[in-house]
């Protein structure tokens, strides 16, 4: 949210678990980005089921889901092995799908700072090639990634033969940063400790 916030647009962003009900609501709304961000499997990734619980949706499944509605422009799946839910997506009409190769798995830290610097620039008005591209030579250029000079290789842009020259947030209005976020849950729970060498009580506890 920093980047978007420091772009001075008025764009509405929501985080949320990733469930169908929770996707239905988002697109109902409107939205015309979507991010993923969770465990991925070449052939679905990890949805949660409502409660807690993983529900593996598999790449046609969210083809469909997503053909049916449609007004997507852009779609992050910021996840191991996501190409052919990418180009699930591609084939459901979303135009700029982001995704990792089939047969890679990709660093936490280095989705985390592609993603910043690609919804960056992509705030600053750039195309979503530029934008795409920009955000792969920080990823190589970054000093925590020194020893894993491959990770930007991993990152795809679908479709392959496309010009991916929209501006995604150009016509977006200057005002303030709207983030929407479900509340989270009480919890009385102390710190987990690091560490029970000679604790005995507390690891019962």
């Amino acid at each position: 949210t920093q980047v978007l916030e420091a772009s001075g647009l008025s764009l509405r962003v929501q985080f949320d678990f990733a469930t169908t009900d929770r996707l239905a609501g988002a697109l109902a709304q409107g939205a015309n980005v979507l991010h993923f961000s969770g465990h991925g499997h070449p052939h679905f990734v990890a949805f949660e089921d409502g409660r807690g619980r993983a529900s593996l949706l598999d790449a046609k499944k969210l083809e469909r889901l997503l053909k049916t509605v449609g007004g997507v422009q852009l779609a992050f799946v910021s996840a191991c092995h996501s190409r052919p839910t990418g180009e699930a997506l591609v084939e459901a009409g979303v135009p700029h799908v982001v995704a990792v190769e089939t047969s890679d798995a990709v660093l936490d830290y280095a989705a985390t700072v592609f993603a910043k610097e690609f919804y960056r620039f992509l705030a600053a008005g750039r195309s979503v090639r530029d934008a795409f591209n920009i955000a792969r030579a920080f990823l190589e250029a970054d000093p925590g990634l020194t020893n894993k000079p491959k990770e930007a290789e991993k990152l795809v842009l679908l479709p392959t033969n496309a010009r991916h020259d929209a501006a995604i947030f150009a016509l977006a209005p200057p005002g303030p940063l709207e983030v929407v976020s479900r509340p989270l849950g009480a919890c009385n729970l102390p710190t987990r400790r690091e560490h029970f060498t000679g604790r005995a009580r507390e690891l019962h506890n």
